[in-house]
């Protein structure tokens, strides 16, 4: 996975609202969250 990946995610711009407040889950969260996304092809 590079960094491109993650920068081009769904999850990554989700992270970055502030209305989600996604940055406050931990950082295995995030990273299950990217790799369900990446696997499907989409959040869910």
């Amino acid at each position: 996975m590079s960094i491109l990946t993650v920068l081009n995610s769904d999850t990554y711009t989700k992270l970055l609202n502030d209305k989600t407040c996604f940055y406050y889950q931990s950082p295995r969260y995030v990273y299950d969250f990217l790799k369900n996304e990446l696997k499907t092809g989409k959040i869910s």
